[in-house]
């Protein structure tokens, strides 16, 4: 890949540690697109400055622009056709979905290992300090989206889902109140627009929680609380099993902070439905 290319060539004037780096991002450049700073830097064995450090020698803003390289030319955009082609060529016949919840319960289990109960804690506590729970995410994120908000509704917390549209974002959060929360998904792609609402959310006192993939880059510095979450090795047919089982996740969370509160929400709501459909 061209990164490398561009990395080897400055061995010579990186420290042996920078080295390091550049060997680690060789060796696994996908692995390398898809950690955040942190992780990486854990994985590799080095301090989080080294690889800043490594970004500005580059002449990257940081090292999530450096990421964002490694990850546009990791999954290029006409890859996923070949990927596909490829591991259709390799899937054995009759194993189609045995392979599937094969890679999906791999991913599921290494969720524990991605995100922390701190973590979890943490954006747990975003929720249950909010008046109002915004979120937000386009096509797939905007479905999970979707689930957040109306599993948190039915403990009795004001949650909606917005469109990804400025105009909408800008009148919901028009309308809200510093220290609410607003929860931006993105687990397939990080649109731009997302990334400036964000950032608008976060500069007028809202609690900014990021829900995401580990093969999305984006900007650190933005969120409060970041969860992100592994998916599938099949890249070419990903799932929202994993996605899905964070947000359970992090509403079961949020509802044990409620304790009895949540439990009588959850009643009322039981039973405002049946009395609607009239059974």
């Amino acid at each position: 890949m061209s990164i490398i290319r561009t990395l080897t060539p400055t061995s010579g004037s990186l420290t042996a540690t920078e080295q390091k780096i550049v060997a680690a991002v060789e060796a696994e450049p996908m692995k390398a697109a898809m950690l955040s700073v942190a992780a990486l830097a854990k994985e590799v064995g080095v301090h989080r400055s080294s690889l800043v450090r490594l970004a500005h020698k580059l002449g990257f803003d940081g090292y999530p622009e450096l990421r964002a390289q490694i990850h546009s030319e990791v999954f290029r955009a006409n890859e996923p056709e070949e990927r596909l082609r490829e591991r259709l060529g390799n899937l054995p016949v009759g194993q189609v979905l045995s392979d599937l919840v094969k890679r999906e319960t791999n991913a599921l289990a290494e969720l524990q290992t991605m995100i922390s109960e701190a973590d979890l804690e943490a954006a747990a506590h975003i929720l249950n300090g909010a008046q109002r729970t915004l979120a937000c995410g386009e096509g797939s994120s905007g479905f999970l989206a979707d689930v957040l908000t109306d599993r948190l509704g039915r403990v009795g917390m004001v949650a909606e889902s917005i469109p990804l549209n400025p105009r909408e974002i800008a009148k919901h959060l028009a309308s809200a109140n510093s220290g609410d929360a607003f929860v931006a998904v993105a687990v397939t792609r990080m649109p731009e627009v997302l990334v400036r609402a964000m950032a608008v959310a976060r500069n007028a006192g809202f609690q900014v929680l990021l829900i995401t993939d580990t093969s999305v880059p984006f900007d650190e510095t933005i969120p409060n609380v970041t969860l992100t979450v592994p998916r599938s090795a099949a890249i070419e047919a990903q799932t929202l099993v994993v996605p899905t089982a964070l947000i359970s996740a992090l509403v079961l969370a949020a509802t044990k902070s409620l304790g009895n509160e949540a439990l009588e929400a959850v009643k009322r709501y039981g039973e405002l439905r049946h009395l609607i459909k009239g059974s």
